[in-house]
């Protein structure tokens, strides 16, 4: 990956809590071979299909929360409760 793509890579990570979907790991330029690697050793893990962490231990509630919308697919969002108590409501 080149240096400004592995920057904004981190940035995403940062900004999704850890949370990756499959989709996004390959427009960063992982291979299927890569995520699969990643996912065998245990560095990543399968949270929902298609959507992984990207660290070890349990995924806190916004990493959760990442993943629900990143499974859910590109024009999901959060809503009532949940986007009330994300606002500080």
């Amino acid at each position: 990956m080149s240096q400004q793509l592995l920057s904004d890579w981190h940035d995403l990570l940062f900004l999704q809590e850890g949370i990756v979907s499959r989709r996004q790991a390959l427009s960063y330029g992982l291979t299927d071979d890569a995520i699969e690697n990643r996912l065998r050793s245990g560095k990543w893990r399968v949270l929902h299909r298609g959507v992984y962490t990207t660290f070890t231990g349990p995924a806190p509630r916004d990493a959760q929360l990442w993943a629900v919308i990143l499974r859910a697919g590109p024009t999901a969002l959060l809503s009532h409760q949940t986007a009330a108590e994300l606002n500080g409501g």
